[in-house]
């Protein structure tokens, strides 16, 4: 299978899982004026508040541009793996870290493996395990899709969605019944 394929699918379901789920509106949190955004200084390595400060408002800020350079999105990653080392990050915020990995093309397997690790933070972050699970049916690894979609719908019984996803995984595992 094409792995440019497949980060591009990891991308755009990482990205757009956590956007839907956050709710994320563009159009009122896009910043003008670059002046006007934080700043994260070099000189703050005493992992302090101030910093931590700095640094999640330097990701806010650019997270929240449409037309974001390479040059910005390398920033971005930078920053979010620093945020990740001082354990500031949130779940949606390593899910979407992941993503960008992937987008940048950095190496796929360090991008899945930190889209993984929001499970850490959060082992029943449905986003991430969404995320996971369509990544383990584009690659047809149909013991770990239906995995991940029995914790689904263990944490959502009611999702008719995710019912009908782990119908047709069984399915592809010649199981009558995996529910």
């Amino acid at each position: 299978m094409n792995k440019g394929l497949i980060a591009a699918f990891i991308v755009a379901v990482a990205l757009g899982v956590v956007l839907f789920t956050a709710g994320r509106n563009t159009d009122s949190q896009t910043v003008e004026n670059q002046s006007e955004a934080p700043v994260a200084h070099d000189h703050d390595h005493d992992h302090g508040e101030h910093s931590a400060d700095d640094m999640m408002g330097r990701i806010e800020y650019l997270r929240n541009i449409e037309d974001r350079t390479e040059g910005q999105t390398n920033e971005l990653i930078a920053i979010y793996s620093a945020a990740k080392a001082q354990n500031l990050l949130s779940a949606d915020q390593v899910l979407e870290y992941g993503g960008l990995m992937l987008e940048s093309g950095q190496p796929p397997m360090q991008a899945i493996l930190t889209i993984r690790s929001a499970l850490d933070i959060d082992s029943n972050h449905i986003p991430t395990i969404e995320t996971l699970g369509q990544l383990s049916i584009r690659t047809q690894q149909w013991d770990r899709a239906k995995k991940r979609y029995q914790k689904l719908l263990s944490l959502q019984p009611s999702n008719a969605a995710y019912r009908a996803q782990l119908e047709r995984i069984c399915a592809e595992l010649g199981e009558e019944d995996c529910l």
